[in-house]
């Protein structure tokens, strides 16, 4: 027996079988070809990678967009490659899938809208094209840190000097803030930047040419008043006709880009491993 373990081909088919079986290791999970499998270690790598992009962990939503996209990038590569994309390029899975994305983007360019479609897409897209409302504002600002409880009751009492003396100067009541206290030519949108949207909300039905408040922000109370007031409205068709064109495009390329991969991926059985940890009992 010691003589046999000492012979070099005991060696060599011992070595064999150890590659043999380190091998079968290796591709335990391998799947055929029509098969689609994401690991836990793959699943692990796309949340670290936008752990490290955006400094905080995905959400279930931005989670399944991850796994979306992951699955969209394989199917991609494959058929890019099926297709003979991939001829005469040195190139990564995400550039297949541009190249076959692209394919989709330029058969969508292709189709000329008509002009009922685009009526009908603006109609039932009005906040996409709506001009916002325009406006000349003064404000007078009351902070809450300042008078505390007492703010509703000081607010109140600059409201009625303003209102009692037309010719008072407005500039001079209130508190101190780094914030504009006239603007002039200003949108409903530029205001929600400045001032934030429970601003802009509280000046809904406001009456022009009279002081009204208070008005609530993240800064505090102001009186405000509206001087002058273009209500937002809904343009024609003729007068954005480009930026309608251009959504509906867009909308187009998105819902054929869904179409194609949902096709695609028919062809695959998708299997994702669970990320929970076998249940012991």
């Amino acid at each position: 027996m010691r003589r046999f373990l000492k012979e070099p081909l005991f060696h060599f088919l011992l070595f064999g079988a150890l590659i043999f079986a380190v091998y079968g290791w290796i591709n335990r999970d391998v799947r055929a070809p029509d098969e689609i499998f994401i690991s836990k270690g793959q699943q692990e790598h796309l949340v670290n990678m936008f752990s490290r992009t955006w400094q905080r962990p995905p959400t279930p939503e931005e989670y399944q967009g991850l796994l979306r996209d992951f699955i969209r990038e394989e199917i991609a590569y494959r058929e890019s490659v099926a297709m003979g994309l991939d001829e005469g390029d040195v190139i990564i899975r995400r550039r297949m899938r541009q190249k076959l994305e692209l394919l989709t983007d330029e058969i969508v360019s292709f189709a000329e809208p008509q002009e009922n479609e685009l009526q009908s897409f603006l109609v039932e897209n009005p906040d996409r094209f709506r001009s916002e409302a325009v406006m000349d504002l003064r404000q007078v600002y009351i902070s809450v840190d300042k008078h505390g409880d007492n703010a509703i009751n000081e607010a109140t009492s600059v409201l009625n000097r303003l209102l009692a003396d037309p010719e008072v100067d407005w500039m001079s009541q209130g508190d101190v803030v780094q914030l504009p206290a006239l603007l002039k030519d200003i949108r409903t949108g530029e205001l929600g930047r400045l001032f934030g949207k429970q601003f802009t909300d509280g000046l809904a039905g406001l009456d022009v040419g009279v002081w009204s408040g208070p008005i609530r922000s993240g800064y505090g109370l102001h009186l405000v008043a509206i001087d002058r007031l273009e209500a937002a409205r809904d343009p024609s068709l003729a007068e954005v006709r480009d930026e309608v064109k251009t959504e509906w495009l867009e909308q187009r390329r998105r819902q054929a880009t869904d179409e194609l991969y949902d096709r695609m991926a028919q062809k695959y059985l998708i299997e994702i491993e669970s990320l929970a940890g076998d249940a012991t009992g």
